[in-house]
């Protein structure tokens, strides 16, 4: 039997290990198994953050720390309210969440050290191990998705917009001859005024 808070022999950094937050006695073998996930949390490449229910950060890769400009010593003195502006003011209340149901990944926002603003989305699970709570995050980098979700939006206004001025019929139908999209021009023909045609097929709309 050996203590959990034995270093990884090979890794000679001063950093904090996953297996330091375990205090309690464990086998070799597990010991083992703890410093396996250390490093497959590390080569995931996804960010990893443990929390405990105070919002100290008690874990987090160097994916999550190199994020935000940090070094993993530095982030684990740390709370979550400390780069986390949506969620550190309510961590409380997300963590009752999170300790009585499933959460769906949400989308948040992660203060980097030199201040920039970076969308993040999130999977928190909670979890018990030795009578201590935790919310596990595994999270990644949205930057490149939100840029693109906006420009899509910038594109339908537009397209909305040169189609409400189009004298005749301007809709969109998907792969299926599903109409997406309907601004005039079925009303005299049809029952239909734009709003109900969204939805249905084409041949509904012309039978």
């Amino acid at each position: 039997i050996i203590s959990c808070r034995k270093k990884n022999m090979a890794d000679k950094s001063s950093e904090r290990h996953l297996t330091d937050e375990f205090p309690v006695p464990v086998s070799e073998e597990n010991l083992d198994r703890l410093l396996l996930l250390e490093t497959l949390l590390e080569k995931a490449g996804h960010e990893c953050y443990l929390v405990k229910p105070d919002g100290q950060l008690v874990y987090v890769n160097r994916a999550a720390a190199q994020s935000l400009g940090y070094t993993v010593d530095e982030m684990l003195r740390m709370e979550i309210e400390n780069f986390d502006p949506n969620f550190g003011p309510i961590y409380a209340k997300h963590f009752e969440q999170l300790k009585q149901n499933d959460v769906p990944a949400f989308e948040t926002v992660h203060i980097t050290k030199d201040g920039q603003r970076i969308p993040k989305e999130i999977k928190a699970v909670y979890m018990c191990f030795k009578g201590q709570e935790y919310i596990c995050g595994f999270g990644h980098d949205i930057t490149y998705r939100k840029a693109f979700e906006e420009e899509l939006l910038i594109q339908k206004r537009q397209f909305s917009l040169m189609a409400c001025h189009f004298p005749g019929i301007v809709s969109r139908l998907d792969r299926d001859l599903h109409f997406t999209f309907s601004v005039r021009g079925y009303e005299p023909v049809t029952e239909f005024v734009p709003k109900e045609v969204i939805g249905r097929s084409l041949k509904e709309i012309i039978s």
